[in-house]
């Protein structure tokens, strides 16, 4: 029988994003994460993974995100 979560997947996100801005390393995360938050093996390691990307920047419409991504690729572009 699987064990409960105790914490929602977005708590236990933002619990890794601050160990990974501690230090920690992926492997301690995820077994901090399996053992306090009941979380089995695939998910506290997806949650870790996830952990350390960037937290998307927030307010940003896909308008704005669309004419960043043009303009990078223009910049690229010779001529």
């Amino acid at each position: 029988m699987p064990r409960k979560a105790v914490h929602t997947g977005h708590e236990a996100l933002r619990a890794a994003r601050r160990l990974v801005a501690r230090g920690w390393d992926y492997d301690s995360i995820v077994a901090l994460l399996k053992r306090q938050s009941g979380l089995d093996e695939r998910h506290a390691r997806a949650v870790t993974a996830r952990a350390f990307k960037p937290a998307p920047r927030q307010g940003m419409s896909l308008r704005e995100e669309l004419e960043a991504i043009s303009r990078a690729l223009d910049a690229t572009r010779p001529g």
